[in-house]
């Protein structure tokens, strides 16, 4: 995992959208969404 990545932020939430996972979490004073690569 990368805690280092993540160490200033606080995960708000993660889902799955069309099998894709999403995250959203507050970073700095930012919201920040993010989609994760399929692993295949």
């Amino acid at each position: 995992m990368e805690h280092d990545r993540y160490a200033n932020s606080v995960l708000l939430n993660t889902f799955i959208i069309k099998k894709k996972r999403c995250r959203v979490y507050f970073h700095r004073g930012t919201l920040i969404w993010e989609t994760e690569k399929p692993p295949y």
